[in-house]
């Protein structure tokens, strides 16, 4: 009966424990300014046994959002300085079709070429 008191005081104090470092990682995460960087390729997955479609983001950028339209996908990448570019992506043959800058004003690229500019390279 001893032994059982011991280790129900015991699982309280891990449950009290756990509980603490919990809403510490939580109020810590949500009171930092870092912003959790992505750097290198972001992938996505077509279906079970096909090639991912990947885009290339800038180091220092984040994924804003993404969304799946048709046969298109349209990624939101937000920038280190606050910069935001959309691009739209073929699922079908995993290239950039546009790309939508800050500015508003659409890039779209000729085929065949896949740019210099980043998120532009796109591995199939």
């Amino acid at each position: 009966m001893k032994a059982l008191k011991s280790l129900v005081i015991f699982l309280a104090v891990l449950i009290v424990a756990a509980t603490a470092v919990l809403v510490y990682e939580i109020v810590r995460r949500a009171t930092s300014e870092e912003t959790p960087a992505l750097s290198g390729p972001a992938s996505v997955s077509r279906g079970p046994g096909d090639t991912p479609v990947r885009l290339i983001v800038p180091e220092g950028a984040m994924i804003g959002g993404l969304e799946v339209t048709d046969n298109r996908l349209i990624v939101e990448i937000q920038g280190f300085e606050g910069e935001t570019s959309v691009y739209v992506m073929d699922l079908e043959t995993g290239r950039v079709v546009a790309r939508i800058g800050a500015e508003g004003e659409p890039t779209r690229l000729p085929d065949g070429d896949e740019g210099d500019e980043p998120g532009a390279g796109v591995d199939r």
